[in-house]
């Protein structure tokens, strides 16, 4: 309260009380200031937050679908040359009569291949291309630039963890995966479901089931899951080893094959060596007399065996000693 007694006139007094109460009033606004500030910081560090989670489970789900439908896309046959690398893996290493974990290390399929750790090409041009697909499509709905590098590196992490990292320690013995007591479940089980991914042929000899590799939404969703493991179409095993009968045993040629091969190269080759029939004309003819003799000296001996009497074993003589 104001002390009235230090003031000589009520002018004075109420100008000193209006001072005050504006001081305090600015107080007040300020303190209500910082109070707005400070929520409005939170609830935008909050909403950030909120979309980077929600930018990033969105991109994780998307990544699984792309590389669903990639790994279908690998078995289909829809592009030759990303479907025969990929049955390097299948067909080679681990093919439906082999052992799914044969060691405690991964069988990798590109050792003598382009590839980007044990990655191969079938997998990193299709998915560079999705990824930038992606990345267009968000820059045209106008998606801010830090939530579109949220999105493309949630992705390529999930689709290393998922497509590659995942996939090879299905094929290792006793990883630290399956003996957590949280993971051990869901690990054995997904592990199972691409066993049977590897061994399970449709009639034209191609996998068809099971394309996921840690988690079988997508399976499920399109009806291409398989929870038992069908006994093997050998039939279809044959039509697959003959398919990519090269990749299996690439050091194997038969001799038609390399033959073939020879005359395929010689016919092209502007260096070619001549013919021995323009080169040596006298060799041809006498090549040609020695096949016409070899084939009347046949001849005859046929038809001599046709016309030879059948030789009778001749009695043995007896001997009379008296």
């Amino acid at each position: 309260m104001l002390d009235f007694s230090k003031y000589q006139s009520i002018g004075a007094e109420l100008k000193d009380a209006l001072d005050e109460f504006a001081n305090e009033v600015c107080l007040i606004q300020s303190d209500r200031d910082r109070e707005k500030g400070f929520s409005m910081l939170h609830a935008r560090v909050t909403t950030t937050v909120l979309v980077a989670i929600a930018t990033a489970v969105g991109s994780c789900s998307v990544a699984e679908f792309l590389g669903y439908w990639l790994h279908r896309l690998l078995h289909s046959d829809k592009i030759p040359a990303l479907s025969r690398s990929h049955m390097i893996h299948h067909l080679r290493y681990y093919g439906p009569k082999h052992r799914m974990r044969p060691g405690a290390e991964y069988l990798d399929a590109t050792d003598d291949r382009v590839s980007l750790g044990n990655i191969g090409l079938e997998w990193i041009v299709p998915s560079a291309l999705l990824l930038a697909a992606v990345w267009a499509t968000l820059s045209a709905v106008g998606v801010p630039i830090a939530y579109r590098a949220v999105s493309l590196c949630t992705m390529l992490l999930w689709a290393f963890f998922s497509f590659d990292y995942m996939h090879d320690r299905m094929h290792v013995e006793d990883f630290w995966l399956a003996r957590i007591r949280f993971t051990k479940r869901w690990f054995l089980a997904s592990r199972r479901l691409h066993d049977i991914h590897h061994r399970t042929l449709d009639a034209s000899g191609r996998m068809d089931r099971n394309f996921g590799i840690g988690f079988s939404f997508f399976d499920r969703m399109f009806r291409t899951l398989a929870e038992e493991q069908r006994p093997l179409n050998r039939a279809a095993y044959s039509a697959a080893i003959h398919r990519y009968r090269e990749l299996i045993e690439p050091d194997l040629m038969s001799h038609k094959q390399m033959a073939s091969k020879i005359r395929k190269v010689l016919s092209i080759t502007p260096l070619a060596p001549p013919r021995m029939d323009s080169a040596a004309p006298w060799l041809a003819r006498r090549r040609t007399h020695r096949e016409a003799d070899r084939r009347n000296h046949h001849r005859l001996g046929a038809l001599g065996a046709r016309l030879r009497p059948e030789v009778l074993p001749s009695p043995k003589p007896e001997y009379d000693f008296h």
